[in-house]
């Protein structure tokens, strides 16, 4: 487990055990609904989704999307390389695009460590999770779906400060109301 200045973390025992060894978090689109990081109050469209990959070094890819508020198109991350060692991690290599032509996968890996996942008796609807993003320790609030209860999504934000010590201030990223799933060429729509 890497050092944190949060409490509780998750083992990677725990997660791939709650995520059903990663299954769980393939084939969906994960929507941002809540961060510590206070930028993405300027996101109006933030999800992403994962989805296995064989017979490579990595184990799956990770497309993100995001949209600033009043900016034209959403911007589409190339595609993340996924990594995961059942006993140890859960990580993604960030790549970018070259003069717009060549994917460089940047020489580094940003880990995740989980603080809750989605369980069938539906009282724990978030996939919540810290990485260490140059330096900075970020959380991040995802569920199946863009439109939560700021009653749900505030109970998340005490749950975090109490279970394990999240004392940064947390941020609802401002989903449209309207918005409608599949909008912004979500790989994956969710049956929620």
């Amino acid at each position: 487990m890497i050092k944190s200045k949060y409490s509780n973390l998750w083992t990677a025992e725990r997660m791939m055990k709650a995520s059903e060894n990663l299954n769980q978090i393939m084939q969906k689109t994960w929507y941002c609904v809540g961060s510590s990081d206070r930028k993405q109050t300027n996101t109006e469209v933030f999800w992403e989704s994962n989805d296995w990959v064989e017979g490579k070094s990595y184990k799956f890819k990770n497309h993100t999307v995001t949209k600033t508020v009043g900016k034209g198109k959403p911007q589409i991350t190339s595609a993340w390389k996924g990594y995961h060692h059942q006993e140890k991690y859960f990580a993604i290599r960030p790549a970018t695009k070259f003069l717009d032509l060549v994917q460089v996968d940047l020489p580094f890996k940003i880990i995740t460590q989980w603080m809750s996942f989605p369980n069938q008796e539906m009282d724990q609807l978030f996939w919540t999770y810290t990485s260490n993003l140059l330096g900075n320790e970020v959380v991040f609030v995802f569920a199946l779906t863009p439109h939560v209860s700021d009653k749900e999504l505030n109970r998340e934000f005490k749950r975090l400060r109490e279970e394990h010590n999240v004392q940064d201030t947390m941020y609802k990223i401002p989903w449209d109301k309207k918005y409608k799933l599949g909008s912004t060429g979500e790989m994956f729509i969710n049956a929620y």
